[in-house]
């Protein structure tokens, strides 16, 4: 199952209604610029039942009774009653989205994970940095083969698997031959993940220069590469062109986009905060449900917002070279930092 996050402007709706849930954010990993934070709070087994069939209610009175229940992490492997949890969503409808660092897909994993996806649909997500293990040791130290091996192992089994790879200075060189690598390895869907600047008490991550990395997407896309690039930068740059997509805009507030973390508090992204404290951010934001990566580049150093503008810039100008005169004045909308899709 394709899928990129996206509703309706006007009513500011999903498509699909999607529950991002962290049950807890133990984890086994060190990732630089992981920003979960550490700590024992978690949702206890019998919590995420009752959240599930609230959810589900709450999808079946939806559109098209139609729901997605993303578990997200921390490590979602690692957590308490995790096969039971995942067991307890499929028989509730529900479609079923899981967001893993590789470790613990192993083939006996892979074959328990096929026989819930034989009752319905959705996706493994599985985070990599790099086509090799030296590129992505530098923000996934440790990580690359047991990756690569849940890859395969997901894909043996007949799940549709998707890859995470979120790019930085030390990896934008590298998008072409890891979306080759996907293809290769049989991922349905590549997610292209240009974050804002990335640090944490491991280290930092410097951004990527956007230019470079359309550069390469560009030839991929044209290249054979368009179904595993069609939620892409790349492929949304082409959809809003056409006229497909209508706007690049976050869905941040929408209804039907909830996100749980493991102490119980809802939000609507887990890229967001809500900004109570005037004195920390100027006073458009106060109040706010705001996206992390709009309010850095409002309250951090100039040159940063620099690198914002170049980048929504360069967005703006491909977009209008690819667009028809009918499709021109659509596009003039804000560009999520995002960009409105699986993240």
């Amino acid at each position: 199952m394709k899928y990129a996050m996206l509703g309706n402007p006007e009513t500011r709706r999903l498509y699909i209604p999607h529950l991002i849930v962290a049950q807890s954010y133990n984890c086994n990993a060190a990732c630089i610029g992981c920003n979960v934070i550490r700590d024992d709070v978690n949702i206890s087994s019998k919590e995420m039942k009752k959240l599930i069939d609230l959810w589900a209610e709450y999808c079946n009175r939806y559109d098209n009774g139609k729901g997605i229940f993303h578990l997200k992490g921390g490590e979602p492997f690692m957590f308490d009653g995790v096969w039971e949890t995942l067991d307890y969503v499929v028989n509730k409808g529900l479609y079923l989205f899981i967001t893993t660092n590789g470790t613990f897909v192993d083939k006996e994993a892979a074959k328990r994970l096929n026989e819930l996806y034989k009752k319905t649909d959705g996706q493994v997500i599985v985070s990599l940095d790099g086509s090799n293990e030296e590129i992505n040791d530098l923000s996934r130290p440790g990580l690359y083969k047991s990756a690569v091996k849940a890859i395969e192992n997901l894909v043996n089994e007949g799940i549709d698997a998707a890859w995470n790879y979120r790019i930085h200075k030390g990896n934008q060189n590298d998008v072409k031959n890891a979306v080759r690598m996907a293809k290769d390895l049989g991922v349905i869907q590549f997610n292209d993940l240009y974050h804002a600047k990335i640090r944490n008490r491991n280290g930092n991550l410097e951004i990527a220069d956007l230019e470079t990395v359309l550069e390469q997407l560009e030839e991929l896309y044209d290249d054979g590469y368009k179904d595993l690039l069609e939620f892409s930068t790349e492929g949304i740059i082409r959809k809003v062109a056409s006229g497909k997509y209508t706007l690049m805009d976050c869905p941040l507030g929408y209804e039907g986009l909830k996100y749980i973390q493991p102490d119980g508090k809802e939000t609507s992204c887990p890229n967001s905060v809500r900004i109570n404290d005037i004195n920390k951010v100027s006073r458009k934001y106060h109040g706010r449900l705001v996206c992390k990566g709009e309010l850095y580049a409002s309250t951090q150093d100039p040159l940063y917002r620099k690198v914002l503008e170049k980048r929504e810039n360069l967005i703006r100008e491909k977009i209008s070279k690819l667009s028809s005169s009918r499709n021109q004045e659509k596009n003039q909308k804000a560009i999520a930092w995002c960009f409105s899709r699986n993240w």
